[in-house]
């Protein structure tokens, strides 16, 4: 099982990236409840506001985030992430 630990400032951060994300190539889980949240998402015109968010967030986090997306994606849904100190 994959584990990652981020510190909890920036979990803001890894949320709006993944968001983005999902917004531009789309989204593995199946929740009728987080497509929704999308499907507003993209008619709310926010993409522009996520977008500018991601570009101005530390390079350093745009790289965890991508370890986070590999270690979900290896380990078939068996990662953990710890969040906090």
């Amino acid at each position: 099982m994959a584990s990652i630990k981020i510190k909890h400032e920036r979990f803001p951060d890894i949320v709006v990236i993944y968001l983005l994300d999902v917004l531009m190539h789309g989204c593995e889980i199946e929740n009728e409840l987080f497509d929704d949240l999308i499907e507003r998402i993209k008619k709310s015109g926010l993409k522009t506001y996520l977008i500018n968010y991601f570009l101005y967030t530390d390079s350093s986090i745009r790289v965890k985030y991508k370890n986070i997306r590999k270690a979900i994606k290896d380990s078939k849904g068996s990662a953990s992430l710890k969040i906090g100190g």
